[in-house]
This record gives C-alpha cells, sequence and structure tokens, in this order.
C-alpha cells in the first residue's frame, strides 16, 4: 500500500513537470516568434494613407480626364506629375529603407502610366498645338517621365545587393497581381527590360521639347538684323511697293489668300463646325473606350500596390500627419476640378 502511495505521488509531479515543460516549450516559441518577427522602422510619411489614397486617386482621375478636352484637361494632369516629381526627390533626399523605395517606385509608376494614357488621348489630334500653348507643362511633363525611369533604373539595379544587406531586407516582397515576388529575383530583371525600352522614347521626348527653347534662346542671345529694312521687300523680291499686294498676279506669286466674302465665311465655319463636331464625338468614343479597358487594369494594379505596403514588415503606415491631409487635399481638388472639365465637354458634345 504504502509503495502504491509513493508510484502516485511520482506520477502526479511527474505529470506536473511536463505540463511546467510544455508551458515554458510554447513560451520560448512566443517570445521567439516576436523578437525575430522583423519590423522595418523609418519615416512612413512617404508612404501613408493619406498618399496612399491621393495617389490612387490621382491614377484613376487621369484616366477619367480622356473625356476632357482642351487646355484645361492637360493643364490637370501636371497635378498628378507633381505628386510623382514630390516622391521621387523625398525618397531620394532620405535615407530610407530600400522597401520605402520599392513602395514609391510602384506609385510613381502608376502615375506615369495613367497620365502618359490621358496626355495621347487629349492630345492625339492636336498635339503640335498643346505644345506650343503648353510649352512648360509638357516640358515638366516629359522631364518627369524621364526622372522616374531613371529611378526606376537605378532602384532595380542597386536593390539585388542592397536589399539583402537591409533589415528584415529577405522578408520584403514585390507583389505583382497579389503574387508577391523576390524583387532581386527574375521580377526584377524584366522591369529593368521594360524601363531601358521606355528610356529612348523619353529621352527623345525631352530633346525635341527642348529644341524650341534652345532655338529660340540663341535667336535672343544673338539677334539678326535685317539687310532690308523695307517691310514689303521682305515679303517677296518681286514686291517692290506695299501697293502692289492688291495685284493679283502678286497674290498668286505670294499665295495669299484673298479677302473672302461673308457669305464665304460663315459656309467656311458652319463646315469647320460640323468637322469639329464629328472629331469631338469620335474622340469621346475613343476615350469610352479607353477606359473600359484601363480601369479595371489599374485598379488591379491599385489592389496589388496596397498589398505590397500592408504585407510588407513596415510599422506604422496607417499614420496620419498633416503631409497626409495635404495630400488627400489636393487629391480631392483635383477631381473637383476633374468632374467639372469633364462634364462641361461631355454636356457639350452630346
Amino acid at each position: 500500500m504504502y509503495v502504491k502511495k509513493i508510484q502516485l505521488q511520482y506520477k502526479y509531479l511527474y505529470n506536473l513537470h511536463s505540463c511546467k515543460s510544455i508551458s515554458v516549450f510554447f513560451s520560448f516559441l512566443i517570445i521567439n516568434n516576436i523578437t525575430m518577427s522583423c519590423v522595418i522602422t523609418g519615416d512612413t510619411d512617404i508612404i501613408g494613407p493619406g498618399v496612399r489614397i491621393s495617389v490612387y486617386i490621382q491614377c484613376l482621375l487621369a484616366l477619367f480626364k480622356t473625356l476632357a478636352k482642351g487646355e484645361e484637361a492637360i493643364e490637370s494632369i501636371s497635378v498628378g506629375v507633381i505628386t510623382s516629381f514630390s516622391l521621387v526627390v523625398s525618397s531620394l533626399a532620405g535615407n530610407l529603407h530600400p522597401a520605402f523605395l520599392l513602395d514609391v517606385s510602384q506609385f510613381v509608376s502608376l502615375l506615369m502610366i495613367a497620365n502618359a494614357i490621358a496626355y495621347k488621348t487629349l492630345t492625339y489630334d492636336n498635339c503640335n498645338k498643346y505644345i506650343k500653348k503648353l510649352y512648360f507643362t509638357t516640358l515638366f511633363y516629359t522631364v518627369v517621365d524621364l526622372l522616374i525611369i531613371c529611378y526606376n533604373i537605378w532602384l532595380w539595379t542597386t536593390i539585388k545587393w542592397k536589399l539583402p544587406a537591409q533589415p528584415c531586407g529577405h522578408d520584403v516582397k514585390f507583389f505583382l497581381f497579389f503574387f508577391p515576388l523576390d524583387p532581386s529575383g527574375w521580377i526584377r530583371i524584366i522591369i529593368l527590360i521594360s524601363n531601358y525600352f521606355a528610356l529612348l522614347p523619353s529621352l527623345k521626348s525631352v530633346i525635341w521639347i527642348l529644341l524650341p527653347f534652345i532655338f529660340a534662346l540663341h535667336e535672343h542671345l544673338n539677334p539678326e538684323k535685317p539687310d532690308n529694312p523695307n517691310m514689303s521687300a521682305n515679303l517677296d523680291p518681286n514686291v517692290e511697293n506695299i501697293d502692289d499686294l492688291e495685284n493679283p498676279d502678286i497674290l498668286n506669286i505670294l499665295d495669299l489668300e484673298r479677302p473672302k466674302s461673308l457669305e464665304e465665311k460663315s459656309n467656311n465655319s458652319e463646315h469647320n463646325n460640323s468637322e469639329n463636331d464629328d472629331q469631338s464625338q469620335a474622340r469621346l468614343g475613343l476615350a469610352c473606350c479607353l477606359l473600359v479597358i484601363s480601369v479595371p487594369l489599374m485598379a488591379i494594379f491599385i489592389a496589388s500596390t496596397e498589398v505590397s505596403v500592408q504585407k510588407n514588415p513596415i510599422s506604422n503606415i496607417w499614420d496620419w500627419g498633416f503631409g497626409q491631409v495635404m495630400a488627400l487635399v489636393l487629391a480631392v481638388a483635383d477631381a473637383i476640378r476633374t468632374i467639372i472639365v469633364v462634364y462641361d465637354n461631355v454636356s457639350s458634345v452630346i
């Protein structure tokens, strides 16, 4: 009886010790998991909620701006261009973790694609006209596009050795259509190739836009004096007197247009108005077709970018600050302006 009692006590103590061991083991696992989980800290203001919402709104607004036309619609694209420029400069100015730079790259790439679709659609029939009237807007747009491409090339070239050397570098993923990919793997090569292909057309556009400015600056710095101060002689060597412009033979030589009657002017204006109406309806139909295709794709890219921000181990991505509020206010103001411009154009066409 005494031996049996000793055995029961020993069994009880053994079970108690086993339970404590299991409890200690699970506690060790929990503590180890907490201490080993990576958290990337830093200035999260650049990828805060206000900035992200502003970028996503401006991407969608740029697509809907294709329903508008005119100088005001093209000028409104500059809001997204300014946002892209600010994000790139802020990311380069600060000593940020490559995870932040990766998110900024996705933001500015989305804005670049959306603004390119809007700009090409708005200027496809009157490109030279709008470039002349909105020269500096076009110049700023092309320069920022080139800056974004160079930023992407620099980031995806250096991320192969910079990311693994940083804390939590192996936990950072790039999400493409919601699939997590290693930023230093094969996706890096594809993105680099695509940016190198976009680099040459962007350089060509910048040079083409800068040439008139360079020529105008050269003429301003080196003005050429006319050889003959007589204004009529500068028109054509066959014209000796300004009164000779009334001669129909001289008009034929100079290929000048004779004064038209009021009836001819009215007929031409009606013909031009009908052609403009047809062009406006055709352009509006093209914009609607582009929206049907581009908006769902842009929504998928936006969702994939947001997944990249939330799934990566970056802390405080939901912190609000003054910069977040200002970015959101800018996006709301752009949305109101876009609604007004689009409504005016659609109502005039329909």
